[in-house]
C-alpha cells in the first residue's frame, strides 16, 4: 500500500536495490509493533488500521531512500 501510494503521489527517484528490502522489512516491523502494541501504546490494540501503519512506514522508508528529480529542461524560445 505504501509502495503504491509513493509511486502515485511522488515524482521522486528511489534507489532501486533498496525497494525489495523495504517491502520485506516494513511488514516485519509492523508485525512487531502489532505484537507489542499493548505494552508500547498503553493498551492500544490494532485492528484493520495496522494496514495504514504499514503503508505509512513503507512510504516514510521510501522517502528516506529517494531523491528529488531535477528537471534540466531548458525553456524553449519561440
Amino acid at each position: 500500500l505504501g509502495l503504491y501510494a509513493f509511486g502515485v503521489m511522488s515524482k521522486r527517484k528511489v534507489k532501486d536495490r533498496w525497494v525489495p528490502w523495504i517491502c520485506i522489512i516494513m511488514p516485519m516491523l509492523t508485525y512487531l509493533i502489532n505484537a507489542y502494541s499493548q505494552s508500547l501504546l498503553n493498551g492500544y490494540v490494532f485492528g484493520f488500521d495496522i494496514i495504514i501503519l504499514n503503508g505509512f512506514l513503507t512510504f516514510l522508508a521510501l522517502m528516506t531512500i529517494s531523491r528529488a528529480v531535477v528537471n534540466n529542461k531548458k525553456p524553449s524560445i519561440s
